[in-house]
């Protein structure tokens, strides 16, 4: 434990609502631990959509082993679940595994690199083809490693955004950056728009603050164009949403170089 103190001032081993440590000094704690981390990789891997490029995460996971006894021996138990979920899914799920240990043959069989330190390192990836690296290993030492951790202690990052962080209504008027609708420069906007290169428009605001834009012209870059489709079943809002984009479109482009042309079978709200 000592020699491991000083991992507890970083801000990485926390969780999200900085109410506990993601470390482990007994079985006990490690079982509970690694219990409550597989529960939600589990979730990933099932989620996890078809597809050879892995999705990208708003976190990943570095786990790191430092007692062989978790993964060889009696309390290889504590692991096994979340271990064979790392060493045959981590990488796709944005978990990877160091272990620890005297000897290579007491590393799990899953382990597909070597790192052996000595006087001089070498990286032995396991192949086919198996590779080897000999290299100069960087040393730290305790005290510099605890002066670093403290360092970084006070730091503290913006939680990412989430759909929770949406905002419940958006008013006509912050979309069109006007504290008034009679005072919007509609046609100081029109003559400043060059509605053939661009047909953008905003359409919401996200998680966070920023404005999603919207650009029906953008179709050689795989934009946003040239055509859409509304989906939603009865009372979900699309008359309410085609109503905005109309209005937002109208605000930002001349008439000269936009018409509408609406087209309505149910006779509904829209027309």
């Amino acid at each position: 434990m000592d020699e491991w103190a000083w991992i507890r001032w970083l801000p990485h081993v926390w969780d999200d609502e900085r109410k506990r440590r993601y470390l482990a000094a007994s079985p006990d704690e490690a079982r509970a631990l690694l219990g409550e981390l597989f529960a939600g990789l589990q979730k990933r891997a099932l989620n996890r959509p078809a597809g050879d490029a892995p999705p990208e995460y708003p976190q990943n996971f570095v786990f790191l082993f430092a007692d062989p006894g978790l993964f060889r021996g009696q309390d290889a138990s504590v692991v096994g679940p979340l271990l064979h979920l790392l060493l045959t899914q981590g990488a796709a799920i944005g978990a990877y595994s160091i272990f620890l240990a005297d000897r290579p043959e007491t590393l799990p069989a899953g382990c597909r690199a070597l790192v052996e330190c000595g006087g001089s390192g070498r990286l032995r990836l396991i192949g086919p083809p198996t590779q080897d690296f000999v290299f100069r290993p960087d040393r730290v030492n305790l005290a510099q490693a605890d002066l670093f951790a403290r360092a970084l202690a006070p730091v503290r990052l913006k939680a990412p955004a989430t759909i929770a962080d949406l905002p419940a209504s958006v008013p006509l008027t912050a979309l069109l950056k006007t504290p008034r609708l009679e005072d919007f420069p509609v046609r100081d906007l029109w003559e400043k728009r060059d509605s053939h290169q661009s047909l953008e428009v905003p359409l919401g605001i996200e998680a966070g603050g920023g404005v999603t834009m919207l650009n029906f012209q953008d179709t050689a870059t795989g934009g946003d164009g040239s055509h859409a489709m509304v989906g939603g079943t009865t009372g979900t809002g699309k008359t309410r949403f085609l109503q905005t984009l109309i209005t937002l479109l109208a605000a930002h482009h001349h008439p000269h170089d936009l018409n509408f042309i609406l087209i309505d079978y149910k006779g509904g709200d829209l027309l």
